[in-house]
């Protein structure tokens, strides 16, 4: 779920158990690019991150992470929108029953904070962003212009032995710009795609109560740009202002 293929690889290729795997460009550049070139929407129904799903992947960390990435990706592609699939109870569901608790009570699986991160970091126009990466990190990086403010969500998809944490540096933004900020879509341990349980901006998402997560204050430097530290199998969005 995690692959750097799915963003990178440009035809179709082979997975375990005798099923192959679409890589989102190969599937833009052979149909949905042309649907768009014909000056028609397309929308994206009944996503998900495999058929069925995979207990300890499509319902743990790990499909936050890929949830999140799959929606910037496509919407940077012109998708007009994508739903996701829910069928009673599927590992790969974003809203389930709730295990810890009994009668008419349901929680959402790591998948939706995956979703919500993805809201915070939208509103807006998608600009065009360059990753210097010599290292080949697996990692994804998107950029929304709104007004006033961009979104930029930086995915870092390494995990278990290939886990590393990333040192991320944003170049150019405005002169003087202060108030950047920050939020974190990170699972209970840094490098853990497996866990079934998620934090965005420090908080949960129940069913109780209005989620609390926070934004937090990220220093600039007008000479060096916004640096940050995105650990390994986590995602940060920032929040700049940008002058508009």
């Amino acid at each position: 779920m995690l692959s750097s293929q799915w963003v990178n690889d440009s035809s179709p290729g082979a997975q375990p158990g005798g099923t192959t795997y679409t890589p989102y460009p190969w599937l833009y550049t052979h149909i949905l690019g042309p649907v768009r070139a014909a000056g028609l929407p397309y929308r994206l129904t009944e996503s998900n991150d495999y058929l069925i799903g995979i207990p300890g992947a499509s319902n743990a960390f790990a499909s936050a992470l890929w949830a999140l990435d799959y929606l910037h990706w496509w919407a940077a592609h012109g998708a007009a929108g994508v739903n996701f699939h829910n069928k009673q109870w599927l590992p790969a569901d974003v809203i389930v029953p709730d295990p810890a608790a009994s009668g008419e009570r349901y929680a959402v699986t790591p998948k939706g904070y995956g979703i919500k991160a993805f809201t915070l970091g939208s509103a807006g126009t998608v600009k065009p962003t360059q990753i210097g990466n010599p290292a080949g990190m697996n990692l994804t990086a998107y950029c929304i212009g709104g007004a006033g403010e961009d979104y930029v969500t930086i995915i870092n998809k390494t995990q278990g032995a290939e886990a590393a944490d990333a040192a991320i540096t944003i170049l150019p933004y405005p002169p003087g710009v202060q108030g950047a900020e920050i939020m974190t879509l990170a699972s209970p341990k840094p490098g853990d795609a497996s866990a079934a349980s998620a934090t965005l901006g420090g908080a949960s998402i129940t069913g109780d109560s209005p989620w609390q997560g926070a934004w937090s204050t990220l220093p600039t430097d007008p000479q060096a740009g916004i640096r940050v530290t995105v650990s390994a199998t986590t995602a940060a969005i920032l929040r700049i202002p940008n002058g508009g």
